[in-house]
């Protein structure tokens, strides 16, 4: 700031301070420790894995992925709770997978095996158990 002395009452800058009594205000001061602003992240959460949906054979299960915003301390922490970042985009980091195959109880198939008698010959009829 500027320190100016002026007379009284005219308001008039005084050339030297000689006509002002007292000591002069100090020009700067020291500002108070201001708040820090905090680091701004984005990551990506991973849900846990649900069931394996399918009826045999190979299935898939899936989860929730999600990017986040995180404020992050000088320290490293969080400075509040991480909340849903509305573009996906500022997660730059690859993106979990969501989807996976997994294995259910094998598929199986009947096939059955039967001769029946007829009066020119045989008649074949078959019924088999298999496991894909």
């Amino acid at each position: 700031r500027n320190v100016t002395c002026r007379g009284h009452p005219s308001g008039l800058a005084q050339a030297s301070g000689f006509m002002c009594q007292g000591a002069k205000p100090v020009t700067e001061e020291k500002c108070p420790e201001l708040p820090f602003c905090p680091k701004t992240t984005f990551k990506w959460h991973a849900g846990a894995w649900g069931k394996c949906e399918g009826l045999c054979g190979t299935g898939h299960r899936s989860r929730d992925v999600t990017c986040y915003r995180h404020a992050i301390s000088p320290e490293g922490e969080d400075t509040e709770p991480p909340e849903v970042a509305l573009d996906r985009d500022r997660c730059t980091a690859p993106e979990p997978i969501a989807l996976q195959p997994c294995s259910l109880p094998a598929c199986a198939s009947f096939r059955l095996r039967n001769r029946i008698g007829l009066l020119r010959g045989w008649h074949v009829v078959e019924l088999q158990f298999f496991l894909d």
